[in-house]
């Protein structure tokens, strides 16, 4: 849920990047990209204020591992990193934060998926 989440402000500069694997199988390499330092600089780089990673329902000790060694090798301190294991009230709620920031007042961001995720209609009318 976002309240749980400690997201860099509601201001008009911040810019989230979610990035989601889905909930039915574990995608290791995706989540390795996205917590390696390349990754950070080129958040930094574009001014990604917040990386937000649904790393799935057995992804915790690989999220926690790959971020712990990321951080070790003095990534980013700019960008706020949160991640989360499956939300059963849907994912839309995330992707509508990287495409409009905290309350609506962010600049837009992205989305970053594996193949299999239906995106478009979490933008839509009556999703969570």
């Amino acid at each position: 849920m976002t309240d749980a989440l400690k997201l860099s402000s509601s201001g008009p500069k911040t810019k989230i990047c979610f990035v989601t694997i889905g909930a039915t199988a574990s995608f290791s390499t995706l989540i390795r990209a996205v917590l390696s330092p390349a990754f950070f600089a080129g958040l930094e780089k574009y001014g990604y204020t917040d990386l937000l990673v649904q790393y799935g329902a057995d992804g915790a000790e690989l999220y926690r591992t790959e971020l712990g060694q990321t951080q070790g090798k003095g990534a980013s301190r700019k960008v706020i990193i949160n991640g989360f294991g499956l939300d059963q009230m849907g994912l839309g709620r995330y992707m509508r934060l990287a495409k409009n920031g905290v309350e609506g007042k962010g600049m837009e961001g992205v989305v970053v998926s594996h193949a299999g995720t239906r995106l478009p209609r979490a933008y839509g009318q009556g999703n969570s």
